[in-house]
C-alpha cells in the first residue's frame, strides 16, 4: 500500500508506490525512472566507501557522470548501461514486473461537529 497525501482539494489520495508516477510522469516514464533509481541505489551500495575517482574508474564512466548519477540525473544513461556498471562492481541487478494500481480518491473527512 502506498503513502497518502493531500491533493489540491484537500482530499486524501492513495499513493501508487511509485513517486515518479505520483509526481505526474506517464506510466512508462515513471517505470523507467523508478528502475534507474533502484539500479543506482544498488550500484551506490557497491561503491560505498570508495572515493569518487576510484568508483568512476570501476564503473567505467567519467567522474562527472558519476556526480550526475548520484544527484539523480539519469539523462543519457540507459538501463543497459546501468546493468553493465553494476556488473563491473560485482552487483547483479534483476528486473521484475509489478502492476501499478490506479490512484484512488478517498472521500474528504467530515469535520466533527460539537453536540
Amino acid at each position: 500500500m502506498g503513502e497518502q497525501d493531500y491533493n489540491d482539494e484537500n482530499e486524501w489520495v492513495e499513493g501508487s508506490g511509485n513517486v515518479f508516477l505520483d509526481a505526474g510522469f506517464s506510466a512508462e516514464e515513471a517505470a523507467v525512472m523508478a528502475a534507474k533509481s533502484k539500479a543506482m541505489i544498488e550500484i551506490e551500495k557497491a561503491v560505498r566507501g570508495m572515493n569518487q575517482v576510484r568508483a568512476a574508474e570501476m564503473l567505467g564512466i567519467p567522474r562527472s557522470r558519476l556526480t550526475k548519477l548520484r544527484a539523480g540525473v539519469y539523462k543519457g544513461v540507459t538501463l543497459d548501461k546501468m546493468f553493465i556498471m553494476a556488473a563491473r562492481v560485482g552487483t547483479s541487478l534483476t528486473v521484475s514486473e509489478k502492476r501499478v494500481p490506479k490512484r484512488k480518491r478517498v472521500p474528504k473527512h467530515k469535520k466533527a461537529t460539537a453536540a
